[in-house]
Protein backbone atom coordinates (compact mmCIF):
# COMPACT_ATOMS: atom_id res chain seq x y z
CA UNK A 1 0.00 0.00 0.00
CA UNK A 2 1.42 3.56 -0.76
CA UNK A 3 1.10 6.13 1.09
CA UNK A 4 2.57 9.79 1.48
CA UNK A 5 5.10 9.93 4.20
CA UNK A 6 2.98 12.34 6.28
CA UNK A 7 0.43 9.82 6.66
CA UNK A 8 2.82 6.89 7.33
CA UNK A 9 3.78 7.61 10.65
CA UNK A 10 -0.13 8.31 11.51
CA UNK A 11 -0.98 4.48 10.45
CA UNK A 12 1.91 3.73 12.63
CA UNK A 13 0.43 5.81 15.52
CA UNK A 14 -2.90 4.06 14.86
CA UNK A 15 -2.21 0.88 14.32
CA UNK A 16 -2.34 -0.84 18.08
CA UNK A 17 -5.77 0.71 18.62
CA UNK A 18 -6.55 -0.50 15.19
CA UNK A 19 -5.29 -3.83 15.75
CA UNK A 20 -7.33 -3.61 19.54
CA UNK A 21 -4.07 -4.35 21.16
CA UNK A 22 -3.79 -2.60 24.51
CA UNK A 23 -3.29 0.70 24.34
CA UNK A 24 0.02 2.70 25.97
CA UNK A 25 -1.33 4.56 29.46
CA UNK A 26 -0.78 8.12 29.77
CA UNK A 27 2.16 7.70 32.07
CA UNK A 28 4.00 6.00 29.41
CA UNK A 29 3.19 8.09 27.00
CA UNK A 30 4.66 10.98 28.94
CA UNK A 31 7.45 8.79 29.65
CA UNK A 32 8.45 7.92 25.96
CA UNK A 33 7.84 12.01 24.97
CA UNK A 34 10.75 13.02 27.83
CA UNK A 35 12.62 10.04 26.30
CA UNK A 36 12.51 11.17 23.07
CA UNK A 37 12.99 14.88 23.79
CA UNK A 38 16.00 13.67 26.12
CA UNK A 39 17.28 11.77 23.53
CA UNK A 40 17.38 14.71 20.76
CA UNK A 41 19.08 16.64 23.44
CA UNK A 42 22.06 14.42 24.25
CA UNK A 43 22.61 13.98 20.24
CA UNK A 44 22.62 18.12 19.98
CA UNK A 45 25.10 18.14 23.10
CA UNK A 46 27.56 15.59 21.79
CA UNK A 47 27.31 17.22 18.63
CA UNK A 48 28.51 20.51 20.56
CA UNK A 49 30.93 18.55 22.20
CA UNK A 50 33.16 17.37 19.04
CA UNK A 51 32.13 21.08 17.53
CA UNK A 52 34.11 22.79 20.05
CA UNK A 53 36.94 20.17 20.77
CA UNK A 54 37.88 20.43 16.85
CA UNK A 55 37.72 24.18 17.29
CA UNK A 56 39.84 24.61 19.90
CA UNK A 57 42.48 21.66 19.06
CA UNK A 58 42.95 22.97 15.68
CA UNK A 59 44.24 26.30 17.52
CA UNK A 60 46.23 24.24 19.83
CA UNK A 61 44.01 24.90 22.85
CA UNK A 62 43.34 21.84 25.68
CA UNK A 63 40.16 21.72 26.75
CA UNK A 64 38.75 19.87 30.05
CA UNK A 65 35.52 18.46 29.76
CA UNK A 66 33.88 19.12 33.54
CA UNK A 67 30.44 17.92 35.18
CA UNK A 68 27.96 16.53 32.61
CA UNK A 69 29.71 16.72 29.77
CA UNK A 70 32.55 15.04 31.30
CA UNK A 71 30.25 11.98 33.00
CA UNK A 72 27.81 11.76 30.11
CA UNK A 73 30.48 11.24 27.65
CA UNK A 74 32.88 8.90 29.59
CA UNK A 75 30.44 6.58 31.80
CA UNK A 76 27.10 6.68 31.18
CA UNK A 77 25.80 3.75 28.92
CA UNK A 78 23.27 5.72 27.64
CA UNK A 79 24.23 9.73 27.48
CA UNK A 80 20.19 10.76 27.36
CA UNK A 81 20.53 9.29 31.02
CA UNK A 82 22.45 12.43 32.03
CA UNK A 83 20.20 15.99 31.39
CA UNK A 84 22.55 18.48 30.64
CA UNK A 85 21.71 22.25 30.50
CA UNK A 86 25.16 23.75 28.96
CA UNK A 87 28.57 22.60 28.20
CA UNK A 88 31.30 23.50 31.12
CA UNK A 89 35.27 23.36 29.85
CA UNK A 90 38.24 24.52 32.00
CA UNK A 91 40.86 25.66 30.21
CA UNK A 92 43.14 27.42 33.47
CA UNK A 93 44.91 30.46 33.03
CA UNK A 94 45.29 33.39 30.00
CA UNK A 95 44.34 30.25 27.71
CA UNK A 96 40.59 30.82 28.44
CA UNK A 97 40.74 34.22 26.99
CA UNK A 98 42.37 33.02 23.85
CA UNK A 99 40.00 29.88 23.54
CA UNK A 100 37.06 32.44 24.35
CA UNK A 101 38.20 34.72 21.02
CA UNK A 102 39.00 31.81 18.72
CA UNK A 103 35.49 30.38 19.11
CA UNK A 104 33.82 34.00 18.69
CA UNK A 105 35.79 34.93 15.54
CA UNK A 106 33.61 31.59 13.94
CA UNK A 107 30.41 32.57 12.97
CA UNK A 108 28.44 29.69 14.20
CA UNK A 109 29.56 31.05 17.62
CA UNK A 110 28.04 33.79 19.23
CA UNK A 111 27.86 35.48 22.69
CA UNK A 112 25.17 34.87 24.73
CA UNK A 113 21.97 37.06 23.75
CA UNK A 114 21.17 37.87 27.28
CA UNK A 115 24.33 39.18 28.26
CA UNK A 116 24.94 41.37 25.27
CA UNK A 117 23.66 44.36 27.11
CA UNK A 118 25.91 43.75 30.26
CA UNK A 119 29.65 44.25 30.81
CA UNK A 120 30.33 40.54 32.34
CA UNK A 121 32.00 40.20 35.69
CA UNK A 122 32.23 36.31 36.52
CA UNK A 123 34.82 35.24 39.19
CA UNK A 124 34.60 31.74 37.32
CA UNK A 125 33.73 31.98 33.70
CA UNK A 126 33.50 34.08 30.86
CA UNK A 127 31.05 34.90 29.24
CA UNK A 128 28.72 32.51 28.08
CA UNK A 129 28.77 31.50 24.28
CA UNK A 130 26.29 29.42 21.98
CA UNK A 131 26.85 27.00 19.21
CA UNK A 132 23.96 28.42 16.62
CA UNK A 133 24.24 24.91 14.87
CA UNK A 134 23.64 22.75 18.03
CA UNK A 135 21.85 25.37 19.98
CA UNK A 136 23.83 24.52 22.93
CA UNK A 137 25.46 27.09 25.75
CA UNK A 138 28.86 26.70 26.09
CA UNK A 139 30.85 28.23 28.96
CA UNK A 140 34.49 28.65 29.66
CA UNK A 141 35.70 28.22 33.14
CA UNK A 142 39.22 29.83 33.69
CA UNK A 143 39.18 28.36 37.14
CA UNK A 144 37.05 26.34 39.67
CA UNK A 145 35.55 28.79 41.51
CA UNK A 146 33.24 26.47 43.88
CA UNK A 147 32.27 28.22 47.27
CA UNK A 148 33.73 24.86 48.47
CA UNK A 149 36.90 23.54 47.12
CA UNK A 150 38.36 25.82 45.16
CA UNK A 151 42.22 25.54 44.08
CA UNK A 152 42.33 22.22 45.95
CA UNK A 153 39.72 21.05 43.72
CA UNK A 154 40.53 22.17 40.33
CA UNK A 155 44.38 21.02 41.06
CA UNK A 156 42.59 17.63 41.59
CA UNK A 157 40.50 17.77 38.46
CA UNK A 158 43.44 18.98 36.44
CA UNK A 159 45.90 16.59 37.59
CA UNK A 160 43.42 13.35 37.42
CA UNK A 161 42.84 14.59 33.40
CA UNK A 162 43.31 11.65 30.56
CA UNK A 163 43.01 12.42 27.02
CA UNK A 164 40.02 10.89 25.10
CA UNK A 165 38.93 11.56 21.49
CA UNK A 166 35.63 13.73 20.76
CA UNK A 167 35.32 13.73 16.87
CA UNK A 168 38.81 13.71 15.62
CA UNK A 169 40.11 15.97 18.22
CA UNK A 170 41.68 15.21 21.74
CA UNK A 171 39.66 16.56 24.79
CA UNK A 172 40.70 16.06 28.91
CA UNK A 173 37.92 14.54 30.92
CA UNK A 174 39.14 14.80 34.56
CA UNK A 175 38.83 10.93 36.66
CA UNK A 176 35.17 9.80 37.64
CA UNK A 177 35.63 10.26 41.35
CA UNK A 178 37.35 13.91 40.46
CA UNK A 179 34.60 15.20 38.34
CA UNK A 180 31.73 13.64 40.97
CA UNK A 181 33.39 15.56 43.84
CA UNK A 182 33.15 18.41 41.81
CA UNK A 183 29.66 17.98 41.33
CA UNK A 184 29.04 17.65 44.96
CA UNK A 185 30.52 20.83 45.37
CA UNK A 186 28.35 22.15 42.96
CA UNK A 187 25.44 21.15 43.80
CA UNK A 188 25.88 21.62 47.36
CA UNK A 189 26.98 25.43 46.77
CA UNK A 190 23.87 26.73 44.89
CA UNK A 191 20.84 27.63 47.44
CA UNK A 192 18.30 24.56 46.40
CA UNK A 193 19.97 22.35 45.38
CA UNK A 194 17.99 21.15 42.63
CA UNK A 195 21.06 19.35 41.12
CA UNK A 196 21.50 17.17 44.08
CA UNK A 197 19.77 14.51 42.15
CA UNK A 198 22.05 14.33 39.29
CA UNK A 199 24.81 14.08 41.47
CA UNK A 200 23.27 11.03 43.02
CA UNK A 201 22.39 9.27 39.64
CA UNK A 202 26.11 10.52 39.01
CA UNK A 203 27.39 9.20 42.29
CA UNK A 204 26.27 5.57 41.20
CA UNK A 205 27.96 5.11 37.65
CA UNK A 206 31.30 7.04 38.83
CA UNK A 207 31.71 4.45 41.88
CA UNK A 208 30.08 1.34 40.78
CA UNK A 209 31.97 -1.68 41.64
CA UNK A 210 35.19 0.24 42.97
CA UNK A 211 34.91 0.05 46.78
CA UNK A 212 38.46 0.97 46.90
CA UNK A 213 37.77 4.04 45.09
CA UNK A 214 34.10 4.71 47.57
CA UNK A 215 36.20 4.16 50.91
CA UNK A 216 38.92 6.80 50.08
CA UNK A 217 36.20 9.24 49.63
CA UNK A 218 35.96 10.69 52.97
CA UNK A 219 39.86 11.18 53.14
CA UNK A 220 39.66 13.12 50.00
CA UNK A 221 36.52 14.89 50.11
CA UNK A 222 38.30 16.03 53.63
CA UNK A 223 41.56 17.49 51.62
CA UNK A 224 38.96 19.61 49.70
CA UNK A 225 37.32 20.84 52.62
CA UNK A 226 33.95 18.94 50.98
CA UNK A 227 33.43 16.68 53.87
CA UNK A 228 30.23 17.71 54.44
CA UNK A 229 29.39 17.93 50.98
CA UNK A 230 30.02 14.47 51.16
CA UNK A 231 27.95 13.95 53.85
CA UNK A 232 24.67 15.23 52.33
CA UNK A 233 25.06 13.35 49.74
CA UNK A 234 25.30 10.30 50.77
CA UNK A 235 22.77 10.81 53.41
CA UNK A 236 20.09 11.79 50.53
CA UNK A 237 21.45 8.46 48.68
CA UNK A 238 20.70 6.71 52.02
CA UNK A 239 17.34 7.79 52.24
CA UNK A 240 16.73 6.93 48.43
CA UNK A 241 18.14 3.49 48.86
CA UNK A 242 21.40 3.10 47.36
CA UNK A 243 24.08 1.08 48.44
CA UNK A 244 27.55 3.09 48.13
CA UNK A 245 27.31 5.21 51.32
CA UNK A 246 27.11 2.26 53.67
CA UNK A 247 30.54 1.69 52.33
CA UNK A 248 31.85 5.36 53.60
CA UNK A 249 31.93 4.08 57.15
CA UNK A 250 30.71 6.15 60.50
CA UNK A 251 33.44 8.77 59.84
CA UNK A 252 30.86 11.33 58.47
CA UNK A 253 29.30 13.92 60.12
CA UNK A 254 25.83 13.90 60.44
CA UNK A 255 23.77 16.44 58.35
CA UNK A 256 21.00 18.54 60.30
CA UNK A 257 17.84 17.12 61.01
CA UNK A 258 15.82 17.48 58.42
CA UNK A 259 18.53 18.16 55.34
CA UNK A 260 17.88 15.47 53.71
CA UNK A 261 14.61 15.93 53.43
CA UNK A 262 14.72 19.23 52.10
CA UNK A 263 17.19 17.48 49.31
CA UNK A 264 14.75 15.16 48.84
CA UNK A 265 11.43 17.42 48.60
CA UNK A 266 12.99 19.64 46.33
CA UNK A 267 14.36 16.39 44.46
CA UNK A 268 10.47 15.52 44.51
CA UNK A 269 9.19 18.68 41.99
CA UNK A 270 9.37 16.84 38.36
CA UNK A 271 11.70 18.67 35.93
CA UNK A 272 9.08 18.84 32.67
CA UNK A 273 6.80 20.81 35.58
CA UNK A 274 9.27 23.47 35.60
CA UNK A 275 10.38 23.31 32.20
CA UNK A 276 6.93 23.43 30.97
CA UNK A 277 6.06 26.67 33.31
CA UNK A 278 9.11 28.41 31.49
CA UNK A 279 7.91 28.18 27.81
CA UNK A 280 4.41 29.48 29.50
CA UNK A 281 6.26 32.26 31.02
CA UNK A 282 8.69 32.95 28.01
CA UNK A 283 5.64 32.57 25.19
CA UNK A 284 3.69 35.30 27.81
CA UNK A 285 6.59 37.46 28.64
CA UNK A 286 3.90 40.06 29.32
CA UNK A 287 1.22 41.17 31.91
CA UNK A 288 0.12 38.43 34.16
CA UNK A 289 -3.64 38.22 32.70
CA UNK A 290 -1.69 37.33 29.51
CA UNK A 291 0.38 34.54 30.96
CA UNK A 292 -2.54 33.54 33.32
CA UNK A 293 -4.31 32.99 30.06
CA UNK A 294 -1.30 31.10 28.26
CA UNK A 295 -1.30 28.58 31.04
CA UNK A 296 -5.08 27.56 31.00
CA UNK A 297 -4.37 27.57 26.97
CA UNK A 298 -1.83 24.97 27.30
CA UNK A 299 -3.33 23.14 30.47
CA UNK A 300 -6.36 22.41 28.85
CA UNK A 301 -5.03 21.40 25.09
CA UNK A 302 -4.66 17.83 25.11
CA UNK A 303 -1.38 16.32 23.49
CA UNK A 304 -3.19 14.38 20.60
CA UNK A 305 -1.10 11.06 21.23
CA UNK A 306 -2.27 11.25 24.81
CA UNK A 307 -5.92 11.91 23.74
CA UNK A 308 -5.30 8.92 21.74
CA UNK A 309 -4.09 6.89 23.85
CA UNK A 310 -7.57 7.72 25.88
CA UNK A 311 -9.45 6.75 22.84
CA UNK A 312 -7.76 3.36 22.95
CA UNK A 313 -9.81 2.07 26.20
CA UNK A 314 -12.96 2.41 24.31
CA UNK A 315 -14.52 5.86 24.71
CA UNK A 316 -16.07 8.41 23.12
CA UNK A 317 -13.91 11.36 22.11
CA UNK A 318 -15.53 13.44 24.41
CA UNK A 319 -15.32 10.67 27.53
CA UNK A 320 -11.49 10.38 26.29
CA UNK A 321 -11.12 14.15 26.82
CA UNK A 322 -12.74 13.77 30.65
CA UNK A 323 -10.46 11.15 31.37
CA UNK A 324 -7.72 13.10 30.43
CA UNK A 325 -8.67 15.81 32.13
CA UNK A 326 -9.38 13.97 35.06
CA UNK A 327 -5.64 12.83 34.94
CA UNK A 328 -4.20 16.11 34.22
CA UNK A 329 -6.15 17.36 37.13
CA UNK A 330 -4.39 14.86 39.13
CA UNK A 331 -1.04 15.34 38.06
CA UNK A 332 -1.67 19.37 38.67
CA UNK A 333 -2.98 18.54 42.48
CA UNK A 334 0.71 16.51 42.82
CA UNK A 335 2.65 18.68 41.75
CA UNK A 336 0.88 21.52 44.26
CA UNK A 337 1.71 18.79 47.08
CA UNK A 338 5.78 18.45 45.89
CA UNK A 339 5.50 22.56 45.47
CA UNK A 340 4.17 22.32 49.29
CA UNK A 341 6.61 19.96 50.60
CA UNK A 342 9.25 22.29 48.79
CA UNK A 343 8.23 25.36 50.35
CA UNK A 344 7.90 23.52 54.03
CA UNK A 345 11.17 22.05 53.85
CA UNK A 346 13.18 25.89 53.59
CA UNK A 347 13.46 26.16 57.09
CA UNK A 348 16.55 23.65 56.93
CA UNK A 349 19.51 26.04 56.33
CA UNK A 350 21.83 23.21 55.63
CA UNK A 351 24.04 25.53 52.83
CA UNK A 352 25.07 27.10 55.79
CA UNK A 353 26.15 24.09 57.09
CA UNK A 354 28.24 22.99 54.19
CA UNK A 355 29.68 25.90 53.71
CA UNK A 356 30.89 26.54 57.26
CA UNK A 357 34.77 26.58 57.51
CA UNK A 358 36.63 24.91 60.16
CA UNK A 359 36.76 27.72 62.34
CA UNK A 360 33.09 27.71 62.73
CA UNK A 361 32.83 23.95 62.64
CA UNK A 362 35.47 23.69 65.92
CA UNK A 363 32.91 25.98 67.37
CA UNK A 364 30.08 24.22 66.96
Amino acid sequence: MACGVRAAPLLVRAAPFRLAREALSPESVRLMALEREARIESLRHSAALVRVSDRLSAAGIRAIALKGAAIARCSYPEPHLRPMVDLDLLIPGEAAAQAHRVLLADRDYSVHPGVLDQVWDNPEHLAPIVDGGASVTIEIHWRVGAAIGGEALQNEIVRSAQSDMAGNAALLFPSASANLLHLMANACAKDGLISTMIVLADAAYALRGDEPAIRSLPDRASRLGLDRALSLVAAVAHDAGADWPRLLGPVLETPPPGSAERAMALMAVPREVARRQRIVDRKAGGSQPVRAGAFVRRAFAPDPLALESFRGQGRTRIAAYLAWLVDRTRQAGAALVERRLHGISKGVDIVAWVRAGPMEREGA
